[in-house]
């Protein structure tokens, strides 16, 4: 399904493999995969409103997909999108069993948007997760800081 386009990549022709996960994406418009294949060349060529449509259209597909949902999470981060940001990183981490960095990624987007004990409460479960998590000590300390 991505065949063609990692190959036009391996050879470095971007062009090439652009088009061949466009087409993929059209010849089987119910797979996610040639959406994430295009999305994450989107992203390496920091077009980032173009993968941020390849990865809400693998979204579209399978609201599940949490592959597509974690990278639309920073995309959205990175366009300044961050109520959407922090969405997609709070269905991510609803579950026991969330990833650190994602709960750091959700950390960094409550504290972006000033809400300091949603911010801290991310934070603190993604310590529990990596407690050598470092970047987390740290903006949890500044925030309490912040807070006085």
């Amino acid at each position: 399904r991505c065949g063609l386009g990692k190959v036009a990549e391996a050879r470095g022709d971007m062009a090439a493999a652009l088009e061949a996960y466009r087409a993929a994406a059209r010849a089987d418009a119910q797979d996610p995969e040639p959406l994430h294949c295009l999305g994450k060349l989107l992203l390496d060529q920091e077009d980032l409103a173009g993968a941020r449509d390849a990865y809400a259209r693998a979204l579209r597909l399978d609201a599940d997909d949490d592959v597509a949902r974690t990278e639309l999470a920073y995309v959205c981060w990175a366009l300044g999108e961050r109520e959407e940001a922090a969405a997609h990183y709070r269905r991510l981490t609803g579950g026991r069993s969330a990833s650190p960095q994602l709960l750091y990624s959700l950390g960094i987007v409550e504290y972006e948007l000033g809400r300091a004990r949603e911010a801290l409460q991310a934070l603190t479960r993604s310590v529990r997760g990596d407690a050598a998590k470092a970047d987390a000590w740290r903006l949890m300390a500044r925030i309490y800081e912040e807070q006085g």
